[in-house]
């Protein structure tokens, strides 16, 4: 696990806008000074799709803080799930050998999903959550701008602020349901290992 970032007592969030990462596509960098001094904090836009989705919430401004705080969780935090996990033993069922052997081929990136998200539904997952970042919150202070503050305005295609896409978040959504099942030691029918198998974040 990476180790967290040294933990300032407070962050002031001045200012953020859109960038584009090798690797990762479309992001946000967020402007920073923490304790006074010059930072940058880059969260790839699938980061804000992938917790609404991990947690069933949908608020930005809780999603956006809580991207913010995540360096800052303990390193004793459970690391994130490796979406690799070995087998479990599980009823047999068309698809789901099929679904098993394509999720251990190597061919997903990391899509920054966080900690237990497919073993406990996401309810739980975000009690647990909100606990670490309560912990977190106790030393470091996030302030955000009283209106929002954009390095460029919206175009087209990409907004003045990070927004999340309800479609992309319910494919997501869906995704971590059939690898909950799967972890669970549940089976796949033929079309839904399909389904798992061409997901894109």
């Amino acid at each position: 696990m990476t180790e967290p970032t040294a933990t300032p007592s407070t962050v002031v969030v001045t200012g953020w806008r859109p960038c584009l990462v090798e690797g990762l596509g479309q992001c946000w960098e967020y402007a920073q000074e923490r304790d006074g001094e010059p930072h940058a904090h880059v969260i790839p836009q699938a980061a804000f799709e992938w917790r609404a989705a991990e947690y069933g919430i949908d608020d930005i401004t809780e999603i956006t803080e809580m991207l913010l705080l995540e360096p800052f969780l303990p390193s004793d935090a459970p690391p994130p799930v490796t979406y690799l996990d070995e087998p479990v033993d599980q009823p047999a069922a068309p698809g789901t050998a099929a679904a098993r052997a394509a999720l251990a081929d190597g061919t997903e990136t990391a899509p920054l999903p966080g900690p237990d998200l497919v073993r406990e539904p996401p309810e739980v997952n975000l009690a647990r959550q909100r606990a670490r970042l309560a912990a977190v919150r106790g030393a470091v202070t996030v302030v955000m701008p009283a209106a929002p503050v954009a390095a460029r305005a919206a175009t087209s295609d990409v907004p003045a602020a990070p927004a999340i896409d309800p479609e992309k978040v319910a494919a997501k959504a869906r995704y971590l349901e059939l690898r909950r099942r799967l972890a669970s030691g549940g089976a796949l029918t033929e079309a839904e290992a399909e389904e798992l198998r061409r997901f894109a974040p």
